[in-house]
């Protein structure tokens, strides 16, 4: 067992606990671990720091009401982009559900083969899985305000997990919203990782690009801002093949305590036409976005989560 001292951060952590490894063996095991937690979290003048451990990211997720099982079934590049984010220093877990989809052997299309609800229980067995969606929600001190947070993770590649040919390159990557919210200006964002794969070394492991894949900066696409949601889409430098790839977005919006809890993920690829050219137009309403092609082609994925 190994006695491990939490350093102070961003969330002004100040834990001691004991672990046997970075994966937690058990909620219990984890919740009788002897800890303190500062709960005013983190001053709203602190910058952010990337040197939590994943055994720090776990425990601050904790203490703010995930479940310890959705905690396990996140990935730590998913888990470290939510914490280090994080748009308000007393966000709460609001809810999260995961989405897979596999590729059409015939037509190629993206279709939906199982979703898995809060706490990680996947309601059918699937044979294959290509593109995995993930839908997490945080409420922040402000009454009826929510950060909401898209993932999207592709689990095939080749000459690119679209089909483009070129990678995910001019893909794109939505969040809409119903009606009776206001999405707050300039509390949007991205991050992406990436994954090399060789035939002969395999995995080179997930490297951070920041919003390098994502064009504007990370921000949303320029046709990418609506009422209704955002929209990003995938800059040049994700043109490349035998590379896999998950991206997270996210956005804030604000309410009142009868709108509806509801957003929609959708992803859109971009299939270009024989003369190797894509254009495409977005229509926006309320929990959909519409993709019309005006060269070249599309094949969508979407994902309807509510909490």
């Amino acid at each position: 067992m190994i006695k491990k001292q939490f350093k102070s951060g961003l969330f002004g952590l100040a834990l001691s606990v004991t672990v046997a490894s970075a994966i937690i063996p058990s909620s219990a095991a984890f919740a009788s671990a002897n800890n303190t937690v500062d709960t005013k979290v983190f001053s709203t003048t602190a910058t952010v720091t990337t040197s939590y451990t994943n055994d720090e990211i776990d425990s601050i997720l904790l203490q703010h009401g995930m479940p310890f099982e959705q905690i396990t079934s996140l990935d730590p590049e998913l888990k470290r982009t939510l914490v280090e984010h994080a748009s308000d220093k007393n966000f709460k877990f609001a809810g999260a559900s995961s989405s897979i989809y596999h590729r059409d052997d015939t037509t190629g299309a993206l279709v939906a083969n199982s979703t898995i609800n809060e706490g990680g229980m996947q309601t059918m067995a699937i044979s294959r899985a290509d593109l995995v969606f993930n839908a997490i929600t945080f409420t922040t001190s402000v009454a009826n305000e929510y950060q909401v947070y898209g993932n999207f993770e592709w689990l095939t590649t080749g000459v690119g997990p679209s089909g483009a040919p070129n990678s995910i390159y001019k893909d794109m990557f939505a969040i809409t919203v119903p009606t009776g919210w206001t999405i707050e200006s300039g509390k949007y964002g991205a991050n992406m990782y990436k994954n090399l794969f060789n035939i002969v070394t395999g995995f080179g492991g997930w490297i951070d690009a920041g919003t390098t894949g994502f064009e504007n900066s990370g921000q949303p696409a320029s046709d990418g801002y609506s009422l209704y949601g955002a929209a990003w889409r995938m800059n040049s430098a994700t043109d490349t093949s035998n590379v896999f790839y998950k991206g997270t977005t996210w956005l804030t919006m604000k309410g009142t305590a009868s709108s509806q809890k509801r957003t929609i993920l959708s992803y859109m690829q971009a299939k270009n036409s024989g003369t190797g050219g894509f254009g495409v137009t977005l229509g926006w309403g309320p929990l959909s976005i519409s993709y019309t092609a005006t060269s070249g082609s599309t094949d969508t994925a979407n994902a309807d989560y509510s909490w």
